[in-house]
């Protein structure tokens, strides 16, 4: 660069801060990496002297010339509260970064004056293997020094970013504590690196025995295995359970759930099923807040897949444990209206006289054409989900066939034309939780596809049977009997 142009950059760095073509400089790097300064548009970037514009840029020549005009401060923060150092390495200016290593009155371990984050952060964040290996290098360089804002370290940042060559460099020094957590979530590079899925990152702090696996943070207490099966990193899951000291029963200690719990719910199978395959695993924790099995998680989210594979671990794995509510997994399904999990529960109830967990199961379900019966329960009582045989109901003698029937002295009549709107030949089967007014009910109806419809009555099962006979052509025809624990009755 010639004495002339560096004359022109000079009298252009003047009062830089005040110049517009600084604050769309500013904002346009804003725009393109998603984060950058904060100023008031009318106010433009002050203290954006000259010297941090060329360490912004990199250029190495005009940084050595505005160094012997000695006019700013080395270590001022600019607008953004970072200093001429911690551009350069945000910036990844490794030229620049070196001239200012060499000087002895930078500052090394000087934070951003709104988020705390050093010049190493900034390197480590944004992957620039060159500048963290400078920065490294240096004995006046704290490595484990944390931003003001979440507490976590450089090598905490390359790890919840993908940097593995920048977490390679961390691991080549002794010095670094690779279990140092993040002061506010508690969370180490390991459960990060894990939580987003880096297998690589994971493959090399999985290497060194002074790395935890089963460490949990402090906002959530959930461990690396739980982030990485929540998120459905499979490679990740894989390599932490080839771990023997890793616990896959540790649960959080937000909600108590474990990793299995969560890859239930969200339709993990393929996490699910690694998981199951551990000997020490239990598949059968409920969670502390709700009182739920992995299968209750995954039966109201209609994980079919997952709750076969759950109850084929028959001797560990109680198909109608209540949650803390009391609700089965089967009335869970119900609820959710899906079908074909209901079908799987049943099926699996059929085979099973008496659950483990002492719930009484469904009886074995009607054959096809069949009627069946539900059993209805007030409020206070525990669900009922038994679903029995018409043959075993004891059915109230009916009325002469040529008078009106009423039913335990109601005042409305059965209409007469009921019985020709109903032609489906399919059984349908009914659930009710706590049937109270205004409460939604799931109704499985003859094509096996599910409704919901607001009961608007009162406890009174004759209120009930006039509310029934509103949404005659969703049910077969005959229709079934219904249960309820004051009185039988046959419509």
């Amino acid at each position: 660069m010639s004495e002339n142009v560096k004359i022109l950059a000079l009298r252009l760095l003047d009062r830089f801060d005040e110049h517009t073509s600084t604050q769309l400089l500013l904002l346009n790097y804003k725009k393109d990496c998603g984060s950058g300064p904060y100023f008031s548009p009318t106010g433009g970037p002050t203290g954006f002297t000259g010297l941090h514009g060329v360490a912004f840029l990199g250029i190495v020549e005009i940084v050595a010339a505005v160094f012997e005009m000695g006019e700013w401060d080395i270590n001022a923060a600019g607008c953004t509260g970072n200093t001429v150092l911690g551009w350069a390495a945000r910036r990844g200016c490794e030229g620049v970064v070196k001239m200012l290593l060499d000087r002895g009155d930078v500052n090394l371990n000087q934070g951003a004056t709104d988020r705390g984050e050093t010049a190493l952060t900034w390197a480590a964040l944004y992957g620039h293997e060159g500048a963290v290996g400078m920065l490294l290098e240096s004995e006046d360089v704290n490595p484990h020094q944390v931003d003001a804002k979440y507490g976590g370290t450089p090598l905490l940042w390359a790890a919840a970013h993908w940097h593995e060559g920048v977490v390679k460099i961390f691991l080549g020094r002794e010095d670094i504590n690779l279990d140092l957590a993040a002061t506010g979530s508690g969370r180490t590079p390991l459960s990060y690196a894990a939580g987003v899925g880096h297998e690589g990152v994971v493959k090399m702090l999985l290497e060194r025995e002074d790395v935890n696996p089963n460490q949990t943070g402090t906002e959530c207490g959930r461990t690396p295995l739980s982030w990485a099966a929540t998120n459905g990193h499979e490679g990740v899951v894989e390599m932490l359970l080839e771990r023997k000291d890793v616990n896959p029963n540790t649960a959080d200690t937000e909600y108590g759930r474990t990793s299995l719990s969560w890859a239930a719910e969200w339709g993990l199978s393929g996490v699910v099923n690694m998981l199951l395959k551990r000997e020490d695993i239990n598949p059968d924790l409920p969670d502390t807040e709700y009182g739920r099995t992995p299968l209750s998680w995954a039966s109201p989210r209609g994980r079919a897949g997952i709750v076969e594979m759950l109850l084929e671990r028959d001797d560990d794995v109680h198909f109608a444990t209540p949650d803390s509510k009391s609700q089965t997994p089967l009335l869970l399904a119900l609820s959710g209206g899906h079908g074909d999990v209901v079908r799987i529960l049943q099926a699996n109830a059929n085979s099973h006289p008496i659950d483990r967990s002492g719930q009484a199961p469904l009886s074995p379900s009607a054959p096809h054409g069949e009627e069946c019966a539900v059993e209805m329960q007030p409020r206070g009582h525990s669900p009922s989900t038994g679903i029995t045989h018409l043959s075993t109901q004891p059915a109230l003698p009916l009325a002469d066939p040529d008078e009106p029937e009423v039913v335990l002295g109601a005042e409305d009549t059965v209409p007469t034309s009921v019985e020709n709107e109903l032609s489906a030949t399919e059984p349908c089967c009914l659930n009710f939780l706590d049937p109270l007014p205004g409460k939604l009910v799931p109704i499985l109806t003859a094509d096996h596809t599910f409704i919901s419809q607001s009961i608007g009555i009162s406890s009174s099962p004759l209120s009930f049977v006039s509310w029934l006979f509103s949404f005659t052509s969703f049910f077969p025809s005959p229709l079934p009997h219904y249960s309820h624990p004051i009185c039988n009755y046959q419509v």
